[in-house]
C-alpha cells in the first residue's frame, strides 16, 4: 500500500472530507492535524486542506443577543461622534463670541480716542449775545463714551485744545445775525440770517517741548490764582 493510499485510509477513518484533486502533502497534514485535535467524524477538509469542525448553530436568544451587542456598540459610536461634534462647535462658538467681543472693544476703545483727541485751535464766537463772552462750558456726549465736558475759552493768543467731539458740535452750531438792509422804499430794515455760531480756525499742533512750556505757564498761572 502506497503513502497516499494509507493517508486515504486513515481520513476515511477520521470521517475526512476532501477535495479529489487535493496534494498527498496537504492530505498528510490535514490528517496529523485531524489526529491531534482528535477531529469528529463529520470534520470536513476544505480546498486548502485545512480540517474544520461543525458547530452547534445558535440559538434564537444567542443570535438576539449578538444583534443587540453589534446594536449598542454602534450606538455608543454615534453618541461619541454626537458629542464630540457639539463640543467642537461649542468651542468654536465660544471662540467667535471672544473674537467679537474683542473686536468690539477695540471698536468702541478706536471711537473713544477719536473722540477725545485734542485738536489746537483758536475759537471765535459770532453770535452777537456772547461777543463780549471770555469763554463757555460745552458739554457733549454719544453712547460710547458718555459725557464730555469742557470750558473752551475764546479769542486765545496760543490756541487751545478742543476735544475733536466738542470741536465736531461746535461746527454744527448755528446763530442768528440781523443785517440793515435797505428796501425798495429806501428805508433800511434788519434782516435775520442763519450762520456758523463760532469761527474755528486750525493751528499747528504743538511739539513736545513748547507742550511742556504751555503745561509749565499754566501751572504758575494757576499758582498765581491761588
Amino acid at each position: 500500500m502506497t503513502e497516499r493510499e494509507q493517508l486515504l485510509q486513515e481520513a476515511g477513518e477520521l470521517g475526512l472530507t476532501f477535495a479529489k484533486n487535493i496534494s498527498t502533502d496537504r492530505l498528510k497534514a490535514a490528517v496529523g492535524q485531524a489526529k491531534e485535535l482528535n477531529v469528529a467524524e463529520d470534520a470536513v477538509i476544505d480546498a486548502g486542506g485545512i480540517p474544520v469542525t461543525d458547530k452547534a448553530a445558535p440559538t434564537e436568544a444567542e443570535i438576539r443577543a449578538q444583534l443587540e451587542a453589534e446594536f449598542a456598540a454602534k450606538l455608543e459610536e454615534e453618541k461619541r461622534k454626537i458629542t464630540a461634534n457639539m463640543e467642537l462647535n461649542m468651542a468654536k462658538t465660544s471662540e467667535n463670541a471672544t473674537v467679537n467681543k474683542v473686536t468690539v472693544g477695540q471698536a468702541k476703545l478706536k471711537a473713544r480716542r477719536d473722540a477725545l483727541k485734542l485738536i489746537r485751535v483758536n475759537i471765535t464766537s459770532r453770535d452777537p449775545l456772547k461777543i463780549a463772552w471770555e469763554g463757555e462750558i460745552f458739554t457733549v456726549s454719544n453712547d460710547v463714551i458718555g459725557d464730555v465736558k469742557k470750558y473752551i475759552p475764546f479769542n486765545t493768543e496760543d490756541g487751545y485744545h478742543v476735544p475733536q467731539i466738542i470741536l465736531n458740535a461746535l461746527k454744527n452750531k448755528k446763530c442768528t445775525i440781523f443785517k440793515r438792509k435797505k428796501g425798495r422804499d429806501g428805508k433800511y430794515v434788519n434782516e435775520a440770517k442763519q450762520v456758523s455760531a463760532f469761527n474755528i480756525e486750525y493751528l499747528e499742533p504743538l511739539s513736545a517741548g513748547e507742550l511742556d512750556e504751555l503745561a509749565r505757564q499754566q501751572r504758575l498761572a494757576q499758582g498765581t490764582e491761588d
